[in-house]
Protein backbone atom coordinates (compact mmCIF):
# COMPACT_ATOMS: atom_id res chain seq x y z
CA UNK A 1 0.00 0.00 0.00
CA UNK A 2 3.21 2.53 0.45
CA UNK A 3 2.95 3.02 -2.93
CA UNK A 4 -0.39 4.25 -3.16
CA UNK A 5 0.66 7.07 -0.41
CA UNK A 6 3.02 9.91 -0.54
CA UNK A 7 3.48 9.26 3.53
CA UNK A 8 6.58 6.87 3.07
CA UNK A 9 9.59 8.67 1.12
CA UNK A 10 11.27 6.60 -1.64
CA UNK A 11 15.00 6.18 -2.31
CA UNK A 12 16.41 6.55 -5.92
CA UNK A 13 16.44 2.74 -6.32
CA UNK A 14 13.15 2.75 -5.66
CA UNK A 15 11.68 5.51 -7.22
CA UNK A 16 13.74 4.37 -10.58
CA UNK A 17 12.17 1.07 -10.59
CA UNK A 18 8.69 1.77 -10.08
CA UNK A 19 8.54 4.52 -12.37
CA UNK A 20 10.19 2.03 -14.89
CA UNK A 21 7.58 -0.67 -14.09
CA UNK A 22 4.84 2.02 -14.58
CA UNK A 23 6.17 3.32 -17.96
CA UNK A 24 6.42 -0.48 -19.27
CA UNK A 25 2.81 -1.14 -18.23
CA UNK A 26 1.50 2.21 -19.89
CA UNK A 27 3.59 1.58 -22.91
CA UNK A 28 2.33 -2.39 -23.02
CA UNK A 29 -1.10 -1.30 -22.63
CA UNK A 30 -1.00 1.29 -25.46
CA UNK A 31 0.08 -1.52 -27.98
CA UNK A 32 -2.14 -4.50 -26.67
CA UNK A 33 -5.02 -2.72 -25.68
CA UNK A 34 -5.25 0.66 -28.41
CA UNK A 35 -4.37 -2.03 -31.06
CA UNK A 36 -1.51 0.10 -32.22
CA UNK A 37 -0.26 -1.38 -35.56
CA UNK A 38 2.66 0.44 -37.81
CA UNK A 39 2.62 -0.56 -41.62
CA UNK A 40 6.05 -1.44 -42.69
CA UNK A 41 5.68 -0.43 -46.22
CA UNK A 42 3.61 2.77 -45.98
CA UNK A 43 4.58 3.74 -42.13
CA UNK A 44 1.04 4.21 -41.16
CA UNK A 45 0.23 3.93 -38.27
CA UNK A 46 -3.64 2.56 -37.51
CA UNK A 47 -5.18 1.70 -33.88
CA UNK A 48 -8.78 1.03 -32.50
CA UNK A 49 -10.58 4.07 -32.19
CA UNK A 50 -12.92 2.57 -29.98
CA UNK A 51 -10.47 2.12 -26.86
CA UNK A 52 -9.86 5.64 -26.65
CA UNK A 53 -12.09 6.59 -23.20
CA UNK A 54 -10.64 3.31 -22.24
CA UNK A 55 -6.85 4.49 -23.15
CA UNK A 56 -7.66 7.72 -21.32
CA UNK A 57 -8.38 6.43 -18.08
CA UNK A 58 -5.93 3.88 -18.00
CA UNK A 59 -3.01 7.05 -18.72
CA UNK A 60 -5.01 9.44 -16.04
CA UNK A 61 -4.77 6.40 -13.70
CA UNK A 62 -0.94 6.06 -14.34
CA UNK A 63 -0.15 9.16 -14.04
CA UNK A 64 -1.65 9.35 -10.42
CA UNK A 65 1.26 7.10 -9.55
CA UNK A 66 3.81 8.30 -11.30
CA UNK A 67 2.54 11.93 -9.64
CA UNK A 68 2.73 10.05 -5.79
CA UNK A 69 6.13 8.02 -7.21
CA UNK A 70 7.64 11.55 -7.45
CA UNK A 71 5.96 13.19 -4.63
CA UNK A 72 7.65 10.83 -2.28
CA UNK A 73 11.13 11.00 -4.05
CA UNK A 74 10.70 14.55 -2.69
CA UNK A 75 9.92 13.75 0.19
CA UNK A 76 12.87 11.69 0.88
CA UNK A 77 14.84 14.97 -0.71
CA UNK A 78 13.45 17.16 1.50
CA UNK A 79 11.44 19.26 -1.15
CA UNK A 80 8.34 21.39 -1.15
CA UNK A 81 5.46 19.41 -3.04
CA UNK A 82 5.18 22.32 -5.24
CA UNK A 83 7.90 21.06 -7.32
CA UNK A 84 5.59 18.54 -9.02
CA UNK A 85 4.66 21.04 -11.43
CA UNK A 86 7.80 20.75 -13.30
CA UNK A 87 6.46 17.43 -14.36
CA UNK A 88 3.97 18.86 -16.45
CA UNK A 89 6.88 20.97 -18.15
CA UNK A 90 7.85 19.44 -21.54
CA UNK A 91 11.72 18.92 -21.23
CA UNK A 92 11.77 20.60 -18.07
CA UNK A 93 10.38 17.62 -16.55
CA UNK A 94 13.30 15.42 -18.03
CA UNK A 95 15.96 17.24 -16.63
CA UNK A 96 13.85 17.23 -12.85
CA UNK A 97 13.60 13.39 -12.80
CA UNK A 98 17.18 12.84 -13.50
CA UNK A 99 17.66 15.46 -10.74
CA UNK A 100 15.29 12.97 -8.45
CA UNK A 101 17.08 10.27 -9.27
CA UNK A 102 21.07 11.06 -9.15
CA UNK A 103 20.15 13.56 -5.87
CA UNK A 104 21.60 11.98 -2.83
CA UNK A 105 18.58 11.83 -0.19
CA UNK A 106 20.90 12.11 2.67
CA UNK A 107 21.50 15.34 4.36
CA UNK A 108 22.89 16.63 8.02
CA UNK A 109 19.26 17.75 8.93
CA UNK A 110 17.61 13.85 8.44
CA UNK A 111 17.47 12.45 11.74
CA UNK A 112 19.08 9.21 11.86
CA UNK A 113 19.90 6.67 14.90
CA UNK A 114 23.49 6.97 14.97
CA UNK A 115 24.02 10.27 16.96
CA UNK A 116 24.68 13.83 16.24
CA UNK A 117 26.32 13.36 12.59
CA UNK A 118 24.99 10.86 10.77
CA UNK A 119 28.41 10.94 8.70
CA UNK A 120 30.45 10.01 11.64
CA UNK A 121 29.15 6.95 13.33
CA UNK A 122 30.88 7.19 16.44
CA UNK A 123 28.76 10.69 17.37
CA UNK A 124 26.52 8.42 19.43
CA UNK A 125 29.14 7.02 21.45
CA UNK A 126 28.62 7.94 25.26
CA UNK A 127 31.49 10.18 26.54
CA UNK A 128 32.15 10.22 29.77
CA UNK A 129 31.69 13.49 31.36
CA UNK A 130 34.66 15.85 32.28
CA UNK A 131 35.96 15.26 35.89
CA UNK A 132 33.56 16.93 38.23
CA UNK A 133 31.34 18.63 35.55
CA UNK A 134 28.61 15.93 35.84
CA UNK A 135 27.02 16.70 32.19
CA UNK A 136 25.03 14.13 30.11
CA UNK A 137 26.96 11.11 29.15
CA UNK A 138 25.09 11.35 25.61
CA UNK A 139 24.52 14.18 23.36
CA UNK A 140 21.90 14.27 20.32
CA UNK A 141 22.21 17.52 18.18
CA UNK A 142 23.60 19.22 21.36
CA UNK A 143 20.75 18.28 23.70
CA UNK A 144 21.10 16.07 26.88
CA UNK A 145 19.60 12.60 26.51
CA UNK A 146 18.26 11.49 29.50
CA UNK A 147 16.68 8.21 30.64
CA UNK A 148 13.53 8.48 32.55
CA UNK A 149 14.36 9.47 36.13
CA UNK A 150 17.42 11.18 35.33
CA UNK A 151 15.39 14.53 34.88
CA UNK A 152 15.43 14.97 38.67
CA UNK A 153 18.83 14.52 39.06
CA UNK A 154 20.26 16.60 36.54
CA UNK A 155 18.20 19.63 38.57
Amino acid sequence: MRFFTTVTPAGRLEYFFVAIVLNVIVYASVILLFELTVDPVTREISYAADKLALMAFIYVGFLFLAVINVLRRMKDLHMGAGWVVLLFVPVVNLIFQLMLLFSSGVSSETYTPFGDNPYDPDSWVPTAPASGTGGPAVTFRGQALLLPGEEDQAA
